[in-house]
């Protein structure tokens, strides 16, 4: 008989579906308080949304405690520890939790109060995946026992991004005089995408191109980021798209930006530059702790216009063969999906 595995979380993500995989190893459950629009018949899913987030989140405590007694689970995975993370903190059993950067370092991080509860609630766990290592250093700063955290992100799918390079007959385009860019994260006020294009107005057009990839799921700045847009001739927005279609079109640039104010482990960061494109990059702790980059390749968080042309120019001009080929070999081995999947695999092996 299989061993029973609770998971909790917001399946709508994706975080959970990527660390899971096709793995049947396991019987498992998944209880989740987001809403969302279909349900894998070959996946147990209980959905629990009661009239909006703030009475779903409030009863979830109860409507968990019914299904873990129900289910009488063998190991309990939970994921995102503000929300979640601490609802589930109260369960018996072996608890596994998994952290994301917007745990760590948003209220997290700015509240002392909510910094107290989340520390609090982590003592219950007892592994605590956290994705990379700068969190890992914030959380042991806070008194989380280093012994208990296990340091690692499920990763991207290398051999997946190979074949793409080999179909499409992908080389390498460096030193390039003209900069095809991609803006690879979504239009949240984090990210800040307004701030880029409204930077973007003051480079030569001849010279710059933006492909703008994303969305946000706020009306309001979705309509206002693309009626921005229309003013330029040298910015298209590609919009939300299939993996497919992303990989496919990040081919046709140079050059990625991800400019955020805070970050875990972005993936698609980590995915663009596998694929081979120079990387322009907010100064944050991943880049110094997680994915090492030259300072060539970091802006400070409060950018300006001339320094985001002269770090994009510096970028694809330094950004060379042996540097592209350098970075692959240390994505193969720290952010391996398949391998990172089996190592938490490893860690329900340990625990059950």
């Amino acid at each position: 008989m299989k061993k029973k595995v609770l998971i909790v979380g917001p399946w709508v993500s994706g975080h959970i579906q990527n660390w899971l995989g096709d793995n049947d190893d396991y019987d498992y459950l998944i209880v989740t308080c987001h809403q969302f629009n279909s349900l894998e018949e070959k996946i147990n899913i209980k959905q629990v949304y009661i009239i909006n987030q703030l009475i779903s989140f409030a009863l979830f405590p109860f409507v968990l405690f019914y299904h873990y007694l129900k289910y009488r689970p063998n190991l309990i995975h939970v994921h995102f520890l503000s929300s979640y993370g601490i609802l589930s903190s109260f369960l018996p059993g072996v608890k596994l939790l998994s952290l994301w950067g917007t745990d760590i370092n948003g209220r997290m991080t700015n509240n002392k109060l909510f910094r107290f509860i989340g520390c609090m609630a982590m003592k219950n766990y007892e592994i605590i995946n956290s994705p990379a290592q700068h969190m890992t250093d914030k959380i042991s700063s806070w008194g989380v026992n280093r012994k208990k955290i296990r340091t690692f992100q499920y990763g991207i799918d290398t051999d997946r991004l190979d074949s793409i390079i080999i179909s499409h007959n992908y080389k390498y385009r460096g030193n390039s005089t003209k900069f095809v860019v991609a803006s690879i994260r979504n239009w949240d006020l984090l990210y800040q995408i307004e701030k880029l294009i409204n930077s973007w107005k003051h480079l030569d057009k001849n010279q710059f191109t933006l492909k703008l990839f994303g969305k946000s799921n706020d009306p309001k700045i979705d309509n206002k980021i693309r009626a921005l847009c229309e003013n330029f001739d040298n910015i298209e927005v590609i919009g939300f798209v299939t993996q497919e279609q992303f990989y496919n079109n990040l081919l046709d640039c140079n050059a990625f930006v991800s400019l955020p104010t805070m970050d875990g482990t972005p993936l698609s960061v980590i995915e663009c530059t596998y694929l081979g494109l120079a990387p322009v990059v907010t100064n944050l702790d991943f880049y110094s702790t997680d994915m090492i980059l030259d300072d060539s390749f970091k802006i400070k968080v409060n950018f300006n216009t001339e320094e985001l042309k002269e770090c994009l120019q510096s970028s694809v001009t330094l950004w060379n063969r042996n540097v592209v080929d350098e970075n692959k070999k240390t994505i193969k081995y720290k952010y391996n999906l398949l391998n990172n999947r089996k190592l938490m695999f490893g860690i329900y092996n340990e625990l059950i």
